[in-house]
């Protein structure tokens, strides 16, 4: 679609919402794209026009042509708006109505959408609610291994540990969408060989670890186990000491220590811990963490083993050997402590970051975290402080501790900086067909390519811009980088992202832990992998234990630099 026909189609949204009532079926007079339709109503839902964003929602979920996933989910989508909307709690039922109709299933995000709160004590709501209940205990019954879904005992059946472990690997023979990347993985082998180990196991936690390890063979970041959420299973289990540490130069260096042993030793920021409990620190790491960590990048990989996760265990002693600045070599006997004393030790020593913050630099430099894609704060946050960030002569984005979340939150942010519509990610997916297959037809794969979204209307930023990036900026923040890299508008300083994104299938397992097994392959719009590499940065800025030392940010200084340089 060219640039006029998208200002075309803006202007003509636009008449429509002046001149149609907010809760009626819009008739527009000309056709507009899907995409372009449903960018705009995400955009107007995301700034709280919620009756506009119905509008939109509604045209989608009508086109007769569009997928039907895609009108199931504008339907949805559509009702939700107008349930926020004044006066159109008979439009949102129709919508919802609408939404069952076309397969709409999931009771848990109905039952958790505040959005819908105004409706649930409309007269028509228990019935809705009860054709999507019915359709989804039938699709559970198909699909989700109901009778598997057993409670937590502190050592579990044989029978189900069997059948959990059986599930996923079934789950992820028929759904896992990067067998390609392991060509030399024998999964089925793997399979077999887990069976007599699982069914030795003592108890329900040696049973959870077997299932991260095999997990673990796929090499994705979005293939796991998760550990019983059940207090009897988490209780006395995962205590931490009351320290920091960044892995940096393949040297585990404390960021600070806590409690009068490591004062009493003179252990300050930027001493490296060595050995625990007389082990060499990587092989510890090798032992206690690597082999049931899921990855395929080793940055990434080694982010999650060397995290607070690494020294987990029970509440009791822990032995640090820690080698100082100056060279010295002190072992400090230390504990994993209660969680009320390591709440008390470690106090005002940092919370997590925000979703969203910004501050100006020197230079008149804006300097713009995006922490996370996990709910609209960081879209929402940037769009309401645009008028301030846009009076700056350069931005720049850090997505370094950006976990992911949904890749529509960093698009609306990128929908700032361009004119032009812009490419996001292609993505695939298996098109298992038993029939195909008992005719001997090769398995092939659904392909969704020429993905764009459209820039906003209202707001558009010219200036330089650089992204900030590292090996835990992970899936939905790989697509943001993905999107940024094609869009051309400035360069990725850095490291390489974590490699991994998709949609992931989730897994109920015996005794009330979880698994998930990735589905779909995310790739650049022209089909290059950035999965188990990385977006690869355009400026290489690793971190240094020096740097670390000092407090400097080589990375920010570097695209600081770039700003300047551009203007």
């Amino acid at each position: 679609m060219t640039v006029n026909n998208i200002k075309l189609a803006t202007a003509l949204i636009t008449c429509i919402l002046l001149y149609l009532s907010a809760c009626a079926t819009p008739e527009p007079e000309v056709e507009i794209t899907i995409e372009a339709t449903q960018s705009q109503a995400d955009k107007r839902y995301q700034s709280e026009s919620y009756d506009e964003a119905g509008v939109l929602y509604e045209d989608v979920a009508n086109r007769e042509g569009a997928p039907k996933w895609m009108r199931r989910s504008a339907a949805y989508n559509a009702a939700r708006a107008y349930a926020l909307a004044d006066g159109c709690t008979d439009k949102a039922l129709d919508l919802l109505e609408r939404a069952a109709e076309l397969g709409f299933i999931d009771t848990d995000l109905m039952e958790q959408d505040t959005d819908l709160d105004s409706l649930r004590n409309a007269s028509r709501w228990a019935t809705i609610e009860e054709t999507i209940t019915e359709a989804s205990a039938s699709e559970e019954r198909r699909w989700g291994a109901v009778s598997l879904q057993t409670p937590y005992e502190r050592n579990l059946p044989v029978e189900d540990k069997l059948a959990g472990l059986s599930l996923l690997w079934s789950e992820a023979k028929y759904n896992f969408s990067n067998f390609d990347l392991v060509p030399e993985l024998d999964w089925d082998a793997e399979y077999r060989a887990m069976i007599p180990r699982v069914m030795a196991s003592e108890n329900t936690y040696e049973y959870y670890r077997l299932l991260q390890a095999f997990v673990a063979k796929l090499e994705d970041g979005h293939a796991n186990v998760y550990f019983p959420n059940d207090p009897a299973f988490q209780r006395g289990r995962f205590h931490v000491p009351a320290i920091k540490y960044q892995w940096i130069e393949d040297r585990l260096i404390l960021e600070y220590a806590l409690g009068e042993e490591f004062e009493a030793a003179g252990i300050e920021r930027g001493d490296e811990i060595i050995a625990v409990d007389e082990v060499p620190i990587q092989d510890f790491a090798d032992t206690e963490r690597r082999p049931f960590v899921s990855g395929s990048v080793k940055a990434y990989i080694d982010s999650v083993v060397y995290s607070w996760r690494l020294f987990t265990g029970p509440q009791g002693p822990i032995e640090f050997t820690i080698k100082t600045q100056a060279g010295d070599t002190f072992v400090v006997q230390s504990s994993r402590p209660d969680w009320e004393t390591w709440g008390a030790l470690t106090e005002g020593m940092g919370q997590q970051p925000p979703n969203f913050r910004w501050r100006m630099l020197p230079d008149n430099i804006a300097y713009v975290e995006l922490n996370s894609f996990s709910n609209p704060d960081a879209s929402k946050g940037f769009a309401d402080n645009f008028e301030d960030i846009s009076k700056a002569d350069g931005i720049v984005f850090d997505v370094r501790k950006n976990g992911g979340g949904s890749s529509n939150y960093g698009y609306d942010v990128l929908s700032r900086l361009t004119q032009e519509p812009f490419a996001v990610s292609s993505w695939r997916t298996m098109n298992y067909r038993p029939a195909y297959r008992a005719w001997s037809y090769p398995t092939d794969n659904h392909e969704s390519t020429g993905n764009t979204e459209l820039p906003d209307p209202d707001q558009y930023y010219s200036g330089p811009v650089a992204v900030l990036s590292g090996p835990e900026t992970f899936s939905a923040a790989e697509d943001f980088l993905v999107a940024f890299d094609v869009m051309d508008r400035g360069p990725i300083i850095g490291q390489a992202s974590g490699g991994s994104t998709g949609q992931p299938l989730p897994i109920s397992l015996p005794g009330g832990g979880r698994a998930r097994i990735t589905t779909k392959r995310d790739t650049y719009p022209d089909g290059s992998d950035f999965v188990g590499v990385g977006v690869q940065p355009d400026i290489s800025a690793p971190p240094t234990v020096d740097d670390f030392i000092e407090r400097r940010d080589f990375a920010l200084e570097l695209a600081s630099q770039y700003i300047s340089d551009e203007n």
